[in-house]
């Protein structure tokens, strides 16, 4: 296989994370008012593919021409951070919810 066909499969299965990843995220804003078990099961299943994405994302640099690298990275980093950003805002509802759940359960 080629570089380019390297580089064109690369890219396409990022672009397969991005959309799996999009679709987490739109889980996780339908869980939110369900259901917390799949809320938190939803957050470590795109945690995993942010990680897989990252790696990714290191390989497309490695097979981008030395011209387009530092624009690959920079669109590779802007993404990786904005997941990043939501996937703490997710953890924090998570976290604000299981501790306001557990203050209102009385001990017996």
């Amino acid at each position: 296989m080629t570089r380019i066909n390297d580089l064109e499969k690369q890219l396409s299965q990022r672009l397969g994370f991005k959309k799996i990843n999009e679709r987490f995220i739109e889980k996780l804003a339908e869980a939110k008012k369900d259901d917390m078990l799949q809320y938190e099961s939803t957050i470590e299943a795109l945690q995993n593919k942010v990680s897989s994405h990252q790696s990714l994302n290191e390989k497309i640099v490695s097979l981008t021409d030395v011209e387009s690298t530092p624009d690959e990275m920079l669109v590779s980093e802007e993404y990786t951070f904005d997941l990043e950003v939501k996937l703490r805002k997710f953890r924090q509802y998570l976290l604000q919810h299981s501790t306001s759940k557990y203050a209102l359960v009385e001990p017996t």
